[in-house]
C-alpha cells in the first residue's frame, strides 16, 4: 500500500543537491507562469514567453517553434530522468527488486488517481462558478502515468547501461512520431495520455545525461552535443516542433535540448561555486515537489475563481506574483527548519 509520509530525516548522500536546487527554481517558475496564464490581464506579455505565442521572426524561438511557457511540461520529465534510475537501484538494494517495482508502480498510479480526482473536482467547480472549460488531464497526472510507462524499463541491464537507455528513448520517440496519429487517440488537455509516450522518451534520454554528468563535464558536454544533434535531425526529417499540447518528437527533443543547455549552466556553477552544496530553502522546496504541486493546484483554482473577472495591470500582477512566491518561500523556510520531506 502507498502512503503519504512526512519524513524528518533525509540522507544527503541519497539526494542530488543540484537537482533539488533546480527543482526549487522550477516550482517558482511553475506557479508564476500559471498564475499569469490564468489571470485576467489588461496587458500582453511578449509572444516568446506565452503559451502558443507567435514566435515567427523572433531569434532562437522561431527555430525552436515554441515559447518559454511551452517548455514547462518537459522540464519535469527532464529532471525526473536525472535521478530515477539511481534512486530505483538504491531501493532494489535496500528492499529487494519485487518490493521496489511494486512501490514504484503503485506510487505512480497513486499520483494519477489523486490528481485525476482533484482535477475532476476542480474542473466541475470552476464550470459551475464561472463556466470555465472543463480540463480532464494535466501535467501532474502525466508525471504519474509516465512513471507507469517507465516501469518495464527499470530492469537491471537498462539501469547499468546508459547507451541502452539512449537507444530505448530514441526508439520510443521515433515510434511516437511514426504512430502519432494512432497515439493521439488518447490526446487531451496538456497532451493527455498521448504526450506521456513522448515524455517517456525524454526521461530515458535524460537519464543517460545524468550518467554522463556523474562522469564529469567533458562526458556531459559530449552527451549534450549528441542530444542537440538528435534534435536538429528530428527538425530536419520530422518537421518543426508542434505547438503547445500538440507535442511531437521534435518538440520533445528540442525542449530537452534547451532545458539541458540551461541545466548545463547550473551544472558548471555547481561544480565551480556550490561544489555540490544545497541552497537553503530552495532545495527544501525542490525535495518537496509534490507538496508544492498540490498547493499550486489550490492556488491556481483560487486564481481562476476569484480573479477571473478582476482586471490585473502590470503592477497588480507583479504584486500578486511576489505575494505567491513569498508564501512559497516562507513554507520552504519552515520545511528547512523542521527538515521535513513530504513523500508519497
Amino acid at each position: 500500500m502507498v502512503k503519504m509520509k512526512i519524513k524528518k530525516t533525509d540522507s544527503a548522500s541519497e539526494r542530488n543537491a543540484l537537482v533539488d536546487n533546480v527543482k526549487g527554481l522550477v516550482i517558482i517558475f511553475f506557479i508564476v507562469t500559471n498564475v499569469y496564464f490564468l489571470a485576467n490581464l489588461t496587458f500582453k506579455m511578449p509572444e516568446w514567453s506565452i503559451h502558443e505565442g507567435d514566435v515567427n521572426g523572433i531569434p532562437l524561438w522561431s527555430y525552436l517553434n515554441f515559447s518559454l511557457m511551452d517548455l514547462g511540461p518537459a522540464i519535469f520529465f527532464f529532471l525526473i530522468g536525472l535521478t530515477v534510475f539511481p534512486t530505483f537501484s538504491r531501493h532494489t538494494v535496500r528492499d529487494g527488486s519485487r518490493a521496489a517495482y511494486k512501490r514504484f508502480f503503485m506510487r505512480n498510479m497513486t499520483i494519477v488517481g489523486i490528481f485525476c480526482t482533484i482535477t475532476f473536482i476542480k474542473s466541475k467547480l470552476l464550470k459551475e462558478i464561472n463556466g470555465a472549460t472543463e480540463h480532464d488531464w494535466d501535467t501532474i497526472q502525466s508525471i504519474g502515468f509516465t512513471g507507469v510507462l517507465l516501469t518495464p524499463f527499470l530492469f537491471g541491464f537498462m539501469r547499468r547501461h546508459a547507451w541502452a537507455r539512449v537507444l530505448a528513448g530514441l526508439g520510443v520517440l521515433v515510434l511516437f512520431q511514426l504512430f502519432h496519429k494512432e497515439i493521439n487517440i488518447f490526446h487531451s488537455y496538456q497532451g493527455g495520455l498521448a504526450a506521456c509516450v513522448g515524455y517517456l522518451g525524454i526521461v530515458l534520454v535524460s537519464s543517460a545525461l545524468g550518467d554522463a554528468m556523474r562522469k564529469g563535464i567533458i562526458a556531459y558536454a559530449a552527451a549534450s552535443l549528441l542530444l542537440a544533434g538528435a534534435a536538429v535531425l528530428s527538425d530536419r526529417f520530422f518537421g518543426k516542433a508542434a505547438f503547445f499540447e500538440d507535442y511531437n518528437t521534435t518538440y520533445m527533443l528540442m525542449a530537452a535540448t534547451f532545458i539541458n543547455t540551461v541545466y548545463f549552466a547550473f551544472y558548471v556553477i555547481d561544480k565551480l561555486v556550490l561544489k555540490g552544496r544545497r541552497i537553503p530553502v530552495l532545495s527544501s522546496m525542490g525535495r518537496n515537489l509534490f507538496l508544492y504541486l498540490l498547493i499550486s493546484l489550490a492556488v491556481m483554482a483560487v486564481t481562476m475563481i476569484f480573479l477571473a473577472d478582476v482586471p490585473l495591470n502590470q503592477t497588480r500582477l507583479l504584486l500578486l506574483e511576489i505575494g505567491v512566491v513569498a508564501a512559497y518561500l516562507l513554507l520552504g523556510i519552515f520545511l528547512e527548519k523542521k527538515n521535513i520531506t513530504f513523500k508519497l
